[in-house]
């Protein structure tokens, strides 16, 4: 062994080398290829638990002299000395350990990875406020001081200190040429030295010039070294495929320890990565690791990685593992350092970086995790630095994430896991965006994988598929698609434009591969004789849900963006219609002739995921303030669907639904039932139920309420059950089962007209904003039972930074009760919010609304009230919305109401229910609203009462008091007619002044009209279905013509085959 003056010899003789400017990397490489071995190599048949090395030994002699040649001198002081030249670090950039604690701002952070340590976090602001308490996994690093990751308070009372300096000047020039070469020397060494030994393959033999050579055969102090080159280890390696006790047990066997040698010996394989298991001759090594190999590829599974390393390499790469970690340290502890390392980093382009990228699966898990510290706290606390990084890291990220799927070790020790670190940041992001492209890299590189399991165009995810764990890898980058929207731009360029809508269309495309995935096809006459895969389109889903409203937000946030996203979105959906999907049939109701589109549920394909469709419903939400619409010339495009297709996909969703509430289709297993469920669960239904209603809501914005009406009659089935002659004429009375589904589809189609009508809670459907949303989602939970702050937050759905909203409102609209004795603390909903309870509120399932309305009911028999919920008064919707309240008064609506009333008033009527009478109730209780808030706003538009004197309704509600089918209801009865009458009083107090105004169709204010004036309407109403008919007609030619003109070659061959 080398003795310290030995030593001391060696740091001289380097500093006279640099002085004679023939100093290099080569000198210290030679020094390492001696001493490296000497103290870091395992020792022939040691105990491979308790491995130990002469640290004392291994500062002195490699570390000590490293410093001592950089620094020049007394390495304490130099430290010291960069030290005090570094400006006050407005930064915190500690780097987390795994199990370290980390504090997160629930009022402040940006998103939900930003993050302080424990010493910012007690020393800021944030510890007064809302915050959130979790462990580092490793790998990241605290954001104090990050003026991107804050809202308010982004400065600790440590870290303010840095922002008081008025010009930051560069600690590097303050410090001597020559030091700074000489650290240079010995970074650029070390980092190439790591990068070659941590990422080396071959276990037999080393680098040429680390090897110990022939003639190192004397003096004799290398001589022990030399004869025992021929000293192999078994090195057993983590992999996330095989279990712990698969693991313990072939090491029992393989190796012949104990049970508790092979949980030590497994423990530190999943700590570090790796671990030596057998240290011998290379026959006996090689024995083992054939050993190993056989029993855990039993069955034809992936044996475990096992490989037989030379002693001497295995001393060099502890070695190198040492010096990250010594690097580490020192870039820690002073600018200047971090700066020159970002200098050596950066040069050539990056190299290293990129050859770490590239290799970063080659190696285990403690290197891969020192080389991402390294990264952290040398080159992401600079801004320049780290937009160097973030564009190196976006260049290969294709190739880094294919590289992980193919890899077997979790994403947090990944390379591709510091996405997080740069796409979190707004600044960075959006350069990304305009000069990289980096939405098309990611989406790219995720259709890639998804154009492996296309089938008939549409993505086809088997459960069981041996690439099940790559696609599940690869939706990590669905996360960092997620970082990278997390802020949408305040000032729009051209480039961020360009960048963005490249992106954008490949999202479409990836839309457009789920739009219609996963169909179902209704099982008659035997039951499904397997369940088909469900979950992982769900999972994609969930995942997705998070990535379309920051989509949207950006879309949104620029009219030029909205105009384009919204053309490209139109060609997109214009281009799955064919011309099957566009056939059409004329359907007749009273005097109106509606084309509908030939399309049969019980028999044809539906599929829960339409993105491509719902998609239309956020945007289109967006449009009213550029004052744009649907039918802006600005979104003419050629095969844009009409407001008929537009919703069609969405209601043959609801249609199935109401299907399968009818039972019919109850061969189709779990499969489906828990599809259902999943649809309208607080985790999916913001992006599934949520908008399939608001989109239905658009299209009833853009058809006249009649024929939209007639539509969803079509739809539904009960074109025959809406004539007055159904009973007599269409019902086969021996067919109970079918009487029972017609009479539960009918429940379901006014379930779905009263949503249509009364949701209006969402911001820019109903003049609400966020907030109130929140509000009326709690009040209904509340009214089922009073809730602890846990129970009542989880049913709520979350924003995209995972918080609900909740603490904001639910104050003012709930008192909470302090926990006593056993009994949690919980929400109890004030008195005055209980009014605002709406029995049929559409994100109830079946038991809350049973729960909910029991709960009523007794609380109302309590008080001494009448035991019914009548609906609540909804807020008016927009301007944009505003013609949907038309349905509550149309014809086709008019006809429901009379239909079901009359159908209720006869005993011997089999198509009708309680349910569909107390609906219809509730539906005439919200027109009778809408009618009293025109009233009071003297708006002419809106004359429910008025209208609905043509079926006699007044009539038919109180033929119904006291009848034997209306007992269960009729304290809601007793209301509406309450409501009825007052409603009329409104009207009649307005006197002659508003009759002149009312609208043009509206009926006769009196049941007595001449029958002359009844005539006239009649044949006013025939004229105009006959104009309808033949507009209908016309169009239908148009559409053949279209058709043969398009298709002009195929007649042609059509009419040479026939001659």
């Amino acid at each position: 062994m080398m003795d310290p003056a030995a030593e001391t010899e060696m740091v001289t003789k380097w500093q006279e080398l640099h002085k004679e400017g023939r100093f290099s990397a080569l000198n210290v490489r030679e020094y390492w290829r001696i001493k490296v071995p000497e103290i870091y190599s395992p020792q022939p048949n040691c105990n491979c638990l308790r491995i130990t090395f002469d640290d004392e030994l291994a500062q002195k002699l490699l570390f000590d002299s490293l410093e001592q040649f950089m620094c020049g001198g007394d390495p304490a002081q130099v430290y010291q000395m960069v030290r005090q030249l570094d400006n006050p670090p407005s930064l915190c950039g500690r780097v987390f350990k795994n199990g370290d604690p980390t504090y997160g701002c629930r009022d402040c952070g940006m998103d939900p990875t930003c993050v302080l340590c424990a010493d910012c976090f007690k020393n800021s602001a944030h510890s007064k406020h809302r915050y959130k308490i979790s462990t580092s996994s490793g790998g990241g690093y605290c954001d104090c001081g990050d003026k991107e990751a804050w809202k308010n308070d982004v400065f600790c009372d440590i870290h303010i200190k840095g922002q008081m300096v008025d010009s930051p000047q560069n600690p590097l020039e303050k410090i001597q040429p020559d030091l700074v070469e000489r650290v240079q020397i010995i970074f650029d060494c070390i980092l190439l030295y790591a990068k070659q030994l941590l990422t080396y393959e071959e276990g037999f033999s080393l680098p040429h010039d680390l090897e110990i050579r022939d003639s190192d055969r004397e003096p004799t102090n290398l001589s022990n070294l030399y004869y025992t080159k021929d000293t192999y280890v078994t090195m057993l390696y983590n992999d996330e495929t095989h279990t712990y006790d698969q693991v313990i047990q072939t090491l029992e066997r393989s190796i012949e320890c104990s049970q508790k040698d092979a949980v030590a010996f497994a423990t530190s394989i999943d700590r570090e990565g790796r671990c030596i298991v057998k240290c011998s001759s290379f026959q006996q090594c090689n024995q083992t690791k054939h050993l190993m190999e056989k029993q855990t590829s039993r069955g034809g599974g992936r044996p475990l990685k096992v490989q037989v390393m030379h002693t001497h390499v295995v001393a060099h790469q502890f070695f190198a593992s040492k010096l990250l970690t010594w690097l580490h340290n020192i870039l820690e502890s002073a600018q200047a350092f971090r700066l020159i390392f970002s200098d050596i980093v950066n040069k050539d382009g990056g190299s290293i970086v990129e050859s770490i990228i590239w290799l970063d699966t080659q190696m285990w898990k403690t290197a891969r995790v020192q080389w991402h510290r390294l990264f952290i706290s040398g080159m992401l606390m600079d801004q320049e630095s780290k937009k160097m990084f973030a564009r190196t890291f976006t260049k290969h990220y294709s190739k880094m994430m294919k590289d992980f799927i193919l890899d077997d070790h979790d994403h947090a020790v990944s390379v591709a896991s510091l996405g997080v670190q740069l796409f979190t940041m707004p600044t960075i992001a959006h350069m990304l965006v305009a000069e990289e492209e980096v939405l098309a890299r990611l989406l790219n590189t995720f259709l890639s994988e998804c154009e492996k399991k296309l089938k008939d165009n549409k993505l086809a995810l088997e459960h069981r598929s041996s690439n099940t764990s790559s696609f599940r890898r690869i939706q990590y980058i669905l996360y960092d698609l997620k970082y990278l929207l997390g802020v949408k731009p305040e000032t729009w360029t051209l480039e961020l434009r360009k960048g963005f809508l490249f992106g954008y269309q490949l999202i479409l495309r990836l839309l457009t591969f789920m739009q219609g995935m996963d169909p179902m096809v209704r099982q008659v006459g035997q039951h499904m004789e397997y369940e088909p895969e469900w979950e992982s389109a769900f999972n994609l889903h969930i995942k997705l849900a998070a990535v379309i409203p920051l989509v949207i937000e950006w879309a949104a946030s620029d009219r030029i963006v909205l105009i384009k996203a919204y053309r490209m979105l139109m060609k997109s959906l214009g281009e799955l219609c064919t011309e099957e999907m566009r056939r059409r049939y004329v359907r007749e109701l009273l005097d109106y002739s509606v084309s509908c589109i030939e399309y049969n549920v019980a028999e044809a394909p539906v599929s829960i995921h339409l993105p491509l469709s719902r998609l239309v419903a956020g945007l289109t939400l967006h449009l009213d303030k550029y004052g744009l619409n649907y039918n802006s010339p600005e979104f003419q495009v050629t095969g844009k669907p009409s407001p008929e297709e537009l919703m069609e996909p969405v209601l043959r969703t609801q249609v199935m639904i109401a299907q399968v509430h009818a039972q019919m289709w109850r061969r189709n297993g779990f499969s489906l039932i828990n599809q259902i469920y999943f649809y309208h669960n607080v985790r999916c239904r913001q992006e599934m139920l949520d908008r399939d209603v608001m989109l239905l809501q658009i299209a009833a914005t853009l058809i006249d309420s009649n024929e939209f009406l007639i539509h969803l009659l079509n739809r539904f089935n009960l074109m025959n059950w809406a004539r007055e002659d159904y009973e007599i004429n269409y019902l086969r009375g021996n067919d109970e089962d079918n009487m029972r589904q017609t009479v539960t589809m009918v429940e379901e189609y006014l379930q779905l007209v009263m949503t249509l009508v009364s949701e209006r809670h969402t911001p820019g459907i109903g003049q609400g904003d966020e907030e109130e949303r929140i509000k009326k989602e709690i009040i209904q939970l509340l009214c089922m039972e009073p809730m602890p702050h846990s129970v009542l937050n989880k049913a709520l759905p979350e924003g995209t930074n995972h918080e609900t909203g909740m603490e904001k409102v639910v104050d003012e609209v709930a008192t909470f009760k302090k926990p006593a004795g056993a009994t949690k603390g919980f929400f109890e909903l004030n008195d005055q919010y209980y009014s605002h309870y709406n029995l049929f509120f559409y994100h109830y399932t079946r038991e809350e609304q049973s729960k909910s309305e029991v709960a009523q009911r007794a609380r109302k028999k309590t008080a001494g009230e009448e035991e019914c919920c009548p609906p609540p008064v909804p807020p008016p919707f927009t301007v944009a919305f505003t013609m949907i309240v038309n349905i509550l008064q149309c014809d086709v609506f008019l006809h429901i109401l009379k239909t079901v009333l009359k159908r209720m008033s006869c005993a011997k009527s089999q198509s009708v229910s309680e349910c569909q009478l107390q609906k219809v109730l509730h539906l005439i209780g919200y027109a009778l609203h809408e009618e009293e808030r025109y009233q009071r706003n003297k708006d002419p538009y809106f004359h429910f009462t008025t209208r609905a004197q043509k079926i006699q309704l007044l009539p038919l509600l109180e033929g119904l008091e006291g009848h034997a089918r209306t007992t269960t209801h009729k304290d809601l009865l007793a209301w509406v007619l309450r409501k009825y009458h007052y409603v009329v009083s409104l009207s009649s107090e307005s006197g002659s002044k508003n009759e002149t105004s009312e609208a043009p169709a509206a009926a006769p204010s009196t049941s007595s009209s001449s029958g002359a004036s009844a005539s006239a309407e009649k044949k006013r109403r025939a004229d105009q279905a006959q104009l309808r008919r033949q507009r209908i007609m016309a169009k239908m030619a148009s559409m053949q013509q279209n058709f043969i003109k398009t298709n002009e070659t195929l007649f042609k061959v059509e009419n040479l085959t026939k001659h």
